[in-house]
């Protein structure tokens, strides 16, 4: 049974990860729509900042001190997702402690792959696991999600399955779902046709 400490813990980390989803559930349904109103992407796009940097500092005082113990998985999830949407300073500040964790089997190999590909594309590096996607928007038509370009297109599949990963192009067919607009892998894209 776990401590009260660590029951404390857990109730602090789910209300961490329920405001984190929240806040971007909203930009999901506003990105979803066909007329896309900017003032009220702006307004979630800055409420997803505050969500953020106040869920930073809580997690940073938790991990400053290493990796909590008896926690549940949604409490480690919680802290994996702040880690996940952090500025790359703090992502790069709390890898050793992801990798850490992926080796004890509390954090998944899919989200450590999902958080190195994060850091890559981050660093305008190509990603490993073919995780991450960028969405373009003009003028003319709806928006396109691409998947960032990866390291070796001969081996993402293979890569990814390690990692628990759906094959590239399930993968995409739930992007699209989830945000209602193409998602398109396009293994000849480089980091330079993204600039």
């Amino acid at each position: 049974m776990a401590s009260a400490t660590a029951q404390n813990l857990d109730s602090l980390l789910r209300n961490v990860r329920e405001s984190d989803q929240s806040a971007r559930l909203v930009m999901i349904e506003l990105t979803r729509s066909d007329q896309l109103d900017i003032d009220a992407v702006l307004a979630a796009q800055t409420r997803i900042e505050e969500v953020d940097s106040t869920n930073q500092v809580i997690v940073a005082r938790l991990l400053d001190s290493g990796w909590p113990q008896e926690l549940s998985d949604e409490a480690t999830n919680a802290i994996w997702l702040v880690i996940d949407h952090a500025p790359i300073d703090y992502q790069l500040r709390y890898m050793p402690l992801i990798e850490e964790q992926v080796a004890t089997g509390a954090i998944s190999k899919s989200q450590y792959a999902t958080l190195f590909d994060r850091i890559r594309m981050r660093q305008g590096e190509p990603q490993r696991y073919g995780t991450q996607t960028v969405q373009h928007r003009s003028a003319e038509e709806n928006a396109t999600i691409y998947v960032w370009p990866v390291d070796d297109p001969r081996k993402l599949n293979r890569l990814r399955r390690a990692m628990g990963l759906t094959p590239i192009k399930r993968y995409c067919r739930k992007v699209s779902k989830v945000y209602g607009s193409p998602c398109i892998y396009d293994s000849q894209l480089t980091i330079e046709d993204f600039e």
